[in-house]
């Protein structure tokens, strides 16, 4: 039986960011022996705490750090943000913690995010809100699924009338063999689910752009699991994926994904869509790119960062302010970045 990965900051815990930090750097993601002698090389963990008041207030902190293990060398980038809401549904403060460091290159700066987010202060902490759905608005994709994920969570908590509540997620990635196998660990309130996609037949047969995008593959097959009481239960048929662009495999693969997504969140109570979760599609696609670069590029990390690039840049827009190759690029993309952002 494959094992599951450990869980970080279960319980209820002072919305502290510097001991979220601490704890989110002695996180092991590694894990030994998870499979014969197999390790976990790609790792996100998630979470948040929300504590409101009596007239609807609420304090949150909403965290996720990315690991990956690539020639030796280990990778932790933490993104941890503290939001206020007041009793009126509006953000009254928010705050990224400055040991933040993006996944890219300089332009991925803590000064010109942290500018970013407080712009969110003021608007109504709503998921109907076009201003905070809009996941190009932050300039970074780390910050975007926090914050969301954060006001997901909020709505969560006031429909069922929790007014102390935490959760925790570990997403892990291994390649075997035959393929990527990743597993989901979910935590609310200390009720589970567990989740694994196995993903074969792609080694061969994947084609990037030069970009470093995904655009091409044929007979990928793709199957999820539910893990309940150590027993794997098919989630559908298993899929296959054949494209030749890079719109359509993008299309096909984030419809596949949706399936284990939706039904996680169902085994746990959450009728509508599971967005403070890591198997919300577009951001597990995300970390299974990673797993893609590591396999196909023989864990290069050249090859690694120019791929997590691919996922956010094309030749007609910018996702992400990291990505951008040099200041007049940071300028075209995002006009609001200034120099001194960088210092």
């Amino acid at each position: 039986m494959i094992k599951i990965p450990e869980l970080v900051l279960e319980g209820k815990y002072d919305i502290d960011e510097a001991y979220v930090l601490g704890e989110l750097k002695n996180y092991d993601f590694r894990s030994r022996d998870v499979y014969e002698d197999k390790c976990f090389e790609v790792c996100r963990v998630g979470g948040y705490r929300y504590i409101s008041a009596e007239d609807g207030s609420c304090r949150m902190i909403g965290w996720q750090c990315n690991f990956a293990s690539i020639q030796n060398y280990d990778i932790c980038l933490p993104t941890i943000i503290v939001i206020d809401v007041g009793s009126d549904d509006r953000i009254s403060s928010i705050h990224l913690n400055e040991n933040f460091k993006g996944s890219q290159g300089i332009p991925c700066s803590f000064r010109y995010l942290e500018r970013r987010l407080k712009a969110y202060e003021g608007v109504e902490f709503s998921q109907k809100n076009d201003i905070m759905s809009n996941d190009l608005g932050t300039g970074c994709r780390h910050t975007f699924e926090v914050m969301y994920g954060a006001c997901a969570f909020r709505e969560w908590c006031i429909k069922n009338g929790e007014t102390d509540a935490w959760m925790s997620e570990a997403t892990v990635s291994y390649h075997t063999d035959d393929g990527i196998v990743a597993i989901d660990r979910n935590s609310i309130n200390g009720t589970e689910t567990v989740t694994e996609i196995d993903i074969s037949d792609f080694k061969e047969h994947i084609k990037y752009d030069h970009n470093g995008a995904l655009c091409g593959c044929r007979d990928m097959k793709i199957e999820g699991f539910a893990l309940e009481d150590g027993k794997r239960i098919a989630v559908g048929d298993a899929k296959y994926i054949t494209s030749d662009s890079k719109a359509d495999f993008d299309l096909k693969i984030l419809k596949i994904l949706s399936k284990p997504w939706m039904q996680s969140g169902k085994r746990i109570g959450i009728k509508n869509k599971f967005y403070f979760s890591h198997l919300w599609p577009t951001t597990l696609f995300g970390i299974l790119v990673q797993m893609f670069a590591i396999v196909v590029y023989s864990d290069s990390y050249s090859y690694f960062q120019h791929c997590i690039r691919g996922l956010q840049k094309d030749e007609h827009h910018c996702a992400c302010i990291g990505v951008c190759e040099d200041i007049e690029e940071c300028m075209k993309y995002f006009p609001d970045f200034e120099m001194d952002d960088l210092f």
